[in-house]
């Protein structure tokens, strides 16, 4: 299944209620997802590509791709 960015029309509680569906559809099936938003990253997804040519999981390319951890951070509010 392909979700190209999935969440852009949506209202908050129908995004909820379908981030809340997505854990029981990737037992069923492969999921690729195409977004922009990268706060949901590292609840949804097991593996990252970012089209610089490198992947991995969320950790690892905070770690070892300066584009994704740069974006990341500069998008993202610190904790």
């Amino acid at each position: 299944m392909i979700l190209d960015e999935f969440r852009s029309a949506m209202d908050r509680r129908t995004e909820n209620f379908a981030l809340n569906c997505i854990p029981k559809i990737k037992q069923e099936t492969a999921v690729f997802f195409i977004i922009h938003r990268l706060n949901i990253v590292p609840k949804i997804a097991d593996r990252v590509s970012v089209l610089e040519h490198k992947s991995g999981t969320h950790q690892e390319l905070l770690e070892t791709s300066n584009f994704y951890s740069l974006y990341w951070k500069e998008i993202l509010p610190v904790d």
